[in-house]
This record gives C-alpha cells, sequence and structure tokens, in this order.
C-alpha cells in the first residue's frame, strides 16, 4: 500500500511538473503574442498617418490654378502674380531664368529688321569683336 501511495505522489508531483511547464510555455506564449499585437497596432497606425498626410498633398495639389490668357500671370490668394513668384510661395520652389532657342531665334531676327543692314550698332555694355 506504500509503494502505490509512493507511485501515486511520484505520479503527482510528476504531473505539477508537467502542469507547470505548460503553463510557463503558455504565459510566454501570450507575452509573445501580445509583444506582436503592439508592434503590428504601431505599424498600421503610422500607416495610416501617412496615407493621410499624402491624401491631404494630394487634395492641395489638385487645386485648379487659373492663368491669365495674355500675361501668364498666375491668381493666386486673390492677386496676379508672375508665375516663379506662386511656384515660390506656393512650393517654396526656386525657379532660374534662361533664354530658349526659340526666343533668342525671335529676339535676332527683331534687331536685324530693326537695323537694316550695314546699319548696326553695338549693343550698350558688350565689347568690340577681337
Amino acid at each position: 500500500m506504500e509503494q502505490i501511495s509512493r507511485v501515486l505522489f511520484q505520479l503527482g508531483q510528476d504531473e505539477e511538473y508537467s502542469l507547470g511547464l505548460s503553463q510557463q510555455h503558455a504565459e510566454d506564449n501570450a507575452l509573445s503574442s501580445q509583444v506582436t499585437s503592439v508592434v503590428l497596432i504601431g505599424a498600421v497606425a503610422m500607416a495610416l498617418m501617412f496615407i493621410i498626410i499624402i491624401m491631404l498633398r494630394l487634395e492641395k495639389l489638385q487645386e485648379v490654378v487659373t492663368i491669365c490668357a495674355w500675361t501668364g500671370r498666375v491668381k493666386y490668394e486673390d492677386q496676379w502674380i508672375r508665375l516663379d513668384e506662386y511656384l515660390k510661395r506656393r512650393f517654396g520652389l526656386s525657379v532660374s531664368h534662361g533664354l530658349s532657342r526659340e526666343a533668342a531665334d525671335k529676339m535676332e531676327a527683331e534687331i536685324k529688321m530693326a537695323n537694316p543692314a550695314g546699319t548696326e550698332r553695338p549693343v550698350t555694355g558688350t565689347r568690340p569683336p577681337g
């Protein structure tokens, strides 16, 4: 009888140890799942914030810009301003100016028409060739 008692006691202790291990694994898994859930919730929240920011910027970019058909000026905040000024105010862009080949050819033709052959005079501020 005592031997049965010892065997039953040993079985009880083995069962208790096994249950303790199972409980420890379950707690570890639960903690791991909670950490993973928090990380995923944070990632989703950040993604939603980025989506909202992008949508707000797209909405701002989709506004219609009114440009004068004659002067090329842009209507911005109830003022007619140059395109380069609009780009600077609205988007913070700096603009560099240049002269297109088409405009240079047109300007050259106008100068030639204004100064018939043989009556060309030097442009002020330029050096003579040579």
